[in-house]
């Protein structure tokens, strides 16, 4: 028969160095296992709730920036604000342009009429829109100062 474990303690130890005897550190583990569990449980749930709920993949605008720009052009947009800003301009420009040419409707009677009909008004359309951007940017914002100057 093999001796317990308090009883090889025991042996290996004289009772002058021990601190607690292990009857007594069984008894203080067994309390520290009770009094820890329920925050132990609630870390755990926690973290299992946290690795559910995080997702580490960026927005779905981003994924497609990275894929259309790849990942040296898209950290230069984020680095240097001035492009986003040219890309909006330059975005605004772009939908002013196929609202003015109406490419839906033009495309309605095929690939090929769509060109042409849109080939015949790209240059007017352009001509138009910086003819009614350059009015709006000459008509003054404040009203007053246009009376001041007529009278």
């Amino acid at each position: 028969m093999q001796p317990t474990v308090p009883v090889l303690f025991a042996l290996l130890v004289p009772a002058s160095r021990t601190l607690i005897t292990p009857v007594q550190c069984k008894s203080l583990w067994s309390q520290f296992q009770k009094e820890t569990e329920y925050t132990v449980t609630q870390a755990i749930s926690a973290q299992e709730a946290n690795k559910k709920s995080s997702n580490w993949l960026p927005p779905p605008w981003a994924i497609m920036a990275l894929f259309v720009l790849g990942f040296n052009e898209f950290v230069t947009l984020l680095r240097n604000p001035l492009y986003l800003i040219l890309i909006f301009v330059g975005y605004l420009l772009l939908k002013a342009l196929w609202v003015q040419l109406d490419v839906a409707s033009a495309f309605r009677n095929g690939f090929l009429s769509g060109m042409l009909s849109i080939s015949t008004k790209f240059i007017p359309a352009i001509l138009n829109l910086t003819r009614k951007l350059s009015e709006q940017g000459q008509t003054p914002n404040n009203p007053q100062i246009n009376h001041q100057h007529s009278s």
